[in-house]
């Protein structure tokens, strides 16, 4: 089995704003290297490819650092953000239009969501299953990600954001409330409702 990854293209931001702390002082040698082993360390050093994979439990190491550096308040509200965050650069950069979030169109919210959202996922990580229950209620949903175990909290979070982006999105801007949960080790839950 393939070590459970994420793509670069995902990976780059943490990897970036890591090493914008680490030139500005705000994270030291020594802290990386506590927190790191030499091969992960090897990985921070090196230049970062959009079609590589990246092992998540280093991904995972690297956001929860940066969560911890960056985080005005709750590390769980900051997660949810950067993952927000996340999904506009992607909708800027014209991505969803090219997984084809615009032929959605006349589909149930539910739907449109989660043909995106699973498209991306897909995209995103090497693992996981992503699928979406009751698509078809016009006032909210549900995504349930399988194959979960190691999608750690740090990635569940930041996929939270994400999921809320695109909801809101293709929900034609109406307000959108989430939360998920994890019922088991290796499920995770989204609960989408407009607000």
């Amino acid at each position: 089995m393939a070590v459970p990854s994420i793509k670069g293209t995902a990976y780059n931001s943490v990897h970036d704003d890591l090493q914008k702390m680490r030139a500005d002082g705000r994270i030291k040698e020594s802290e990386l290297e506590a927190r790191m082993s030499p091969e992960e360390l090897e990985v921070l050093d090196s230049k970062v490819l959009a079609t590589r994979w990246y092992p998540i439990d280093t991904y995972r190491k690297m956001l929860a650092l940066v969560a911890e550096k960056d985080a005005k308040g709750r590390v769980e509200d900051y997660l949810v953000e950067r993952g927000w965050r996340a999904a506009e650069r992607l909708k800027e950069a014209g991505i969803y239009r090219q997984l084809g979030a615009d032929e959605a169109k006349g589909k149930k919210w539910g739907a449109r969501v989660s043909a995106l959202v699973s498209a991306v996922s897909g995209l995103m990580y090497n693992f996981t299953k992503w699928s979406v229950e009751d698509a078809e209620n016009p006032d909210g949903f549900r995504i349930v990600v399988e194959d979960a175990e190691d999608l750690v909290d740090e990635c569940r979070f930041t996929a939270q954001g994400f999921v809320k982006f695109a909801a809101t999105l293709l929900g034609d801007g109406a307000s959108v409330k989430i939360s998920s949960a994890r019922p088991t080790p290796d499920r995770i839950v989204y609960t989408i409702r407009r607000s």
